[in-house]
């Protein structure tokens, strides 16, 4: 039974491949703390079995958003109450760290000014124009808010921090909203420019902390998303990124592609996750997920079946759910009471 079995992904081991994947509940203080709730929430998890908690949305500033948020010393205390919580349970923790496609501070000011219409009217604007318009000193002042977020995190006991590869990062590595013609546009290199010294600056300031990358990919025909990097890019840069820097340990996506089959990342250390997107017989759909270390695999088939099917497909080593079915309390449960579903040889 795979899904049960402990794996190792980079300096982190997993005592299962169950993971409760980034998600924002809005159980976080005004300031984006971690509250009473949110603490009875993650820790319920955690209790449940689920040997990887991934806090969704995690931002290194003050945002307008009601996520997590880690930009000032004061919050550390309650993320490490977290921490403590979750690894008595033998379970790792990791923050998603993110920054928004607007200019956070001069949205924060007219809101605090109370000119809403002026706030609406900037945020309008710079989710069109704001990755056209940011300037390199602002982008370096981003990534030194990334590296306090990270070392905040870190000294909080987090043990894993996962790149938000959608939203700003995304914007800039995606064909369809970059239209730069600076260093961080225009060719590929140039476009995942940004997505790499996010990486490098967590590398530089947490050495041995484990890195997971989100990485998003735009499909097409029909045409879905627009931040992120189409499906050839996406899998050059899941080969080679972690590889030519020190890079990730761990890069997933969430995507379903036929086309695709098999990668080898070329340093056979960075473990590649995959996800495959099933359509059950109730036509809901879940996500269900692989690590394979060294090598980039995906299936995606759609058809209808079970949870089985999917976790023998091909080697899948992990499990992870939608937000509507794997936050629902009653998982654990369900796992003791219906072993059968579980059952994977």
């Amino acid at each position: 039974m795979r899904l049960l079995e402990p794996i190792k992904v980079g300096k982190i081991e997993l005592k299962n491949r169950v993971m409760f994947p980034p998600m924002t509940t809005g159980y976080e203080g005004r300031d984006g703390t971690i509250v009473e709730q949110s603490f009875n929430f993650y820790k319920r998890l955690a209790e449940g079995g689920v040997s990887y908690i991934v806090l969704g949305d995690v931002a290194p500033v003050n945002t307008i958003s009601p996520t997590p948020k880690l930009f000032h010393d004061g919050q550390i205390e309650a993320f490490r109450k977290l921490a403590d919580a979750v690894h008595e349970f033998d379970c790792k923790l990791g923050i998603q760290i993110f920054h928004p496609e607007y200019d956070v501070e001069a949205l924060a000011e007219l809101f605090r000014k109370g000119d809403m219409e002026g706030g609406r009217a900037k945020m309008r604007h710079d989710m069109v124009h704001f990755i056209q318009e940011v300037t390199e000193e602002q982008l370096n002042s981003i990534l030194d808010k990334i590296g306090e977020c990270v070392k905040r995190a870190q000294s909080a006991g987090v043990d894993i921090i996962e790149v938000h590869g959608d939203r700003l990062i995304g914007s800039f590595c995606s064909t369809l909203i970059n239209r730069r013609t600076d260093s961080y546009g225009g060719s590929f290199e140039n476009r995942i420019r940004f997505a790499l010294r996010v990486v490098d600056k967590i590398r530089e300031v947490a050495p041995d902390i484990c890195i997971d990358y989100k990485l998003p990919v735009v499909t097409e025909n029909p045409l879905r998303g627009k931040g992120g990097l189409m499906i050839d890019e996406a899998v050059e840069f899941a080969k080679n990124s972690g590889e030519i820097r020190s890079g990730y340990d761990s890069c997933r996506t969430g995507k379903p592609y036929r086309k695709y089959e098999r990668y080898d990342s070329g340093d056979g250390n960075t473990a590649i996750l995959f996800h495959v997107k099933i359509y059950q017989t109730d036509q809901r759909s879940s996500l269900y997920s692989g690590i394979l270390s060294g090598t980039y695999r995906h299936t995606g088939e759609r058809r209808s079946t079970d949870r089985k099917w999917c976790l023998r497909h091909r080697g899948s080593g992990t499990f992870s759910s939608g937000r509507s079915r794997l936050c629902k309390e009653t998982r654990s449960r369900r796992r003791k009471t219906h072993p059968s579903l579980y059952d994977v040889q």
